[in-house]
């Protein structure tokens, strides 16, 4: 085992509630008249990306919308809220982290969020830890969504590393979709707030032990590879 991909900010640290609210902040001020109440916003996260999620609902509501603008505004104030809160990566997270770099193994976040949200979370939430990630996929990159699997084949060829190579956490059909498709194994959290439906040749994590089970995990494949 060399790797662990993180497959969204989700898996990081819990940011839903302060996402939601920065984004009706954002349609107020833009006055859009739309609010995302939890089953909504829910819904909404079921598509890959905040780009995607905006179309959809804008065309849901027969609205033209101006999309990057929009964004901007929701970042902005993301940051605001993010200043105000007690962001903590997710139980198991720095866990994982340390443990990876003991191990010198390689650490990866596929994301399509945009990279300043990308880097505002990754140092409030991860502290000391924020610059252990190997490689963030962000949508800087400008890959096509999940559920097709081009941000894992990304990841993989810019770190010469074998699907074999990797466990993948997902917290989103589209997510795992994308990871099984590009052959990494996937431990779903159904509990973060996704959605979460079958899948074959996943591990699905309903409790709170994240770290305890990845390390069983990787200590398992070492033991194979020695």
């Amino acid at each position: 085992m060399k790797a662990i991909i993180f497959g969204s900010l989700q898996t990081l640290a819990d940011t839903s509630e302060i996402e939601r609210q920065s984004f009706n902040l954002a349609f107020q001020r833009h006055s859009l008249g739309w609010h995302w109440d939890g089953t909504t916003f829910q819904t909404m996260r079921r598509l890959s990306s905040d780009r995607a999620r905006l179309e959809r609902f804008a065309s849901l509501q027969g609205q033209f919308i101006n999309v990057p603008q929009i964004q901007a505004t929701q970042v902005q104030i993301f940051q605001s809220l993010l200043d105000q809160s007690d962001l903590q990566a997710r139980q198991g997270v720095v866990d994982i982290l340390k443990e990876t770099r003991m191990r010198q193994m390689k650490t990866v976040l596929v994301s399509e969020a945009p990279l300043q949200t990308i880097n505002l979370v990754r140092a409030a939430a991860l502290g000391i830890w924020a610059s252990s990630l190997d490689l963030i996929v962000s949508d800087k990159d400008r890959l096509p969504p999940k559920p097709l699997p081009d941000v894992y084949d990304h990841a993989l060829k810019s770190l010469g590393l074998r699907p074999s190579d990797c466990i993948a956490i997902e917290d989103t059909t589209s997510g795992m979709q994308a990871a099984r498709t590009a052959g990494v194994s996937v431990i779903a959290l159904p509990d973060m707030g996704g959605t979460v439906e079958d899948l074959p040749d996943q591990i699905v994590i309903s409790g709170p032990d994240l770290f305890g089970v990845v390390k069983t995990l990787v200590c398992l494949a070492l033991q194979r590879a020695s």
